[in-house]
């Protein structure tokens, strides 16, 4: 996946979580704001190794969020269809 397509895809998908006020539930599930309880600690102050971490794995997030876009456009059919082409 190319780093543009990769960052537009993250954007999007960004500003459809932050929309629908999800932003800090999706952080304290990945773990950001560690070892704190959940909603107990301030927005800025978040864990810095698992930032990095978070960084370092956007881009098969993305991948994952592209994929499941295609499932939500055009079912399995559509995701398995584009699978193949990409395995060949």
């Amino acid at each position: 996946m190319r780093s543009t397509h990769t960052t537009w895809i993250l954007l999007r998908h960004f500003y459809r979580v932050w929309r629908g006020g999800q932003i800090r539930f999706r952080l304290e599930t990945f773990g950001v704001y560690y070892p704190a309880f959940p909603y107990s600690s301030p927005w800025w102050k978040v864990s810095p190794r698992v930032v990095v971490l978070f960084i370092r794995r956007l881009p098969p997030y993305a991948r994952w969020v592209w994929e499941m876009e295609d499932v939500a456009a055009g079912g399995a059919a559509a995701w398995w269809s584009r699978f193949r082409q990409e395995t060949q």
